[in-house]
């Protein structure tokens, strides 16, 4: 098939990656993206699997998800865009800090943005973000390693809201989530709801119940960062509070959100993953 000299080099530069996954035996064979070309060889796929987290049975069928990559010819561009199935919607956005790229509308395709690190695969030295390429330190092995690293993040972040809005049950004992702490954070939360913005915040807002008065929480997730950007959290006492400023709450803020890397257990990076929980975790031991 014949492709645009940039989607060429860009799935050169990806299948080559993927080549030397298999061969250093970095994971199981269903833990290494696949790659294709569209039928009409306008574009390349990368297909990520989706890691196992939580209630899912470890021998389920492999679910992807999936990442285009299309060439704009009047802009000399190459474009990207990530399927929004199975929570994955922000997958692409700000994949490197500051790299917020554009939106490709020469074409009045609003769903593809154009970023540094896939115009770098491209072999493009087009930035068309505020980051210049050669302050990124970009290789395919980064970006490879980068969007593997988002998707587990993502698909954990997925099942810790599930969990804790009580949509769905904890089947078995995680690691990221112990039962017991599980238990006793569940048995304090509730009125949990969710909203998102354009820019890839969720905002979620719960009360939950303490000693004495109970509390607001509202907690601003940054979706495209998470768990590199921890979420935040802003705590407040019920309406039978009349105190203007609560120093216990303003120490706790602090903790949860400026001291967070002494919130999780472990030093491996799946263990961060679950940041969100153990912030939760250490306001209910808190209060």
């Amino acid at each position: 098939r014949s492709l645009p000299a940039p989607l060429y080099t860009l799935h050169h530069q990806l299948q080559s990656r993927l080549d030397a996954m298999h061969a250093a035996s970095e994971g199981e064979e269903s833990d290494v993206p696949l790659l294709e070309i569209t039928n009409k060889s306008n574009g390349v796929v990368l297909r990520i699997p989706i890691p196992v987290v939580g209630n899912q049975s470890s021998s389920s069928m492999v679910v992807y998800t999936n990442i285009k990559f299309e060439y704009d010819s009047k802009m000399d561009i190459v474009t990207v865009r990530s399927s929004s199935e199975h929570g994955m919607g922000e997958l692409i956005g700000e994949l490197f800090p500051g790299d917020t790229g554009v939106l490709d509308i020469s074409n009045n395709k609003s769903d593809r943005a154009s970023y540094s690190w896939c115009n770098y695969l491209g072999g493009l030295h087009a930035s068309p973000g505020e980051r210049n390429l050669s302050e990124m330190q970009l290789s395919t092995k980064v970006v490879v390693r980068s969007l593997l690293r988002r998707v587990r993040a993502m698909a954990s972040l997925k099942h810790i809201l599930a969990i804790l809005s009580k949509k769905e049950k904890q089947k078995q004992e995680n690691s990221g989530m112990p039962t017991r702490a599980l238990s006793k954070v569940l048995s304090r939360l509730s009125n949990w709801t969710e909203e998102d913005t354009e820019d890839g915040i969720r905002t979620v807002s719960a009360e939950m119940t303490t000693n004495s008065i109970p509390v607001s929480l509202q907690v601003n997730i940054n979706l495209r960062r998470y768990p590199a950007v921890p979420p935040k959290f802003k705590i407040s006492r019920g309406e039978q509070s009349n105190q203007l400023y609560d120093e216990e709450l303003a120490e706790l803020e602090k903790r949860i959100n400026q001291d967070v890397d002494k919130l999780v257990p472990g030093t491996d990076e799946a263990s961060c993953d679950w940041i969100l929980f153990h912030q939760f975790n250490c306001v209910v031991d808190s209060l």
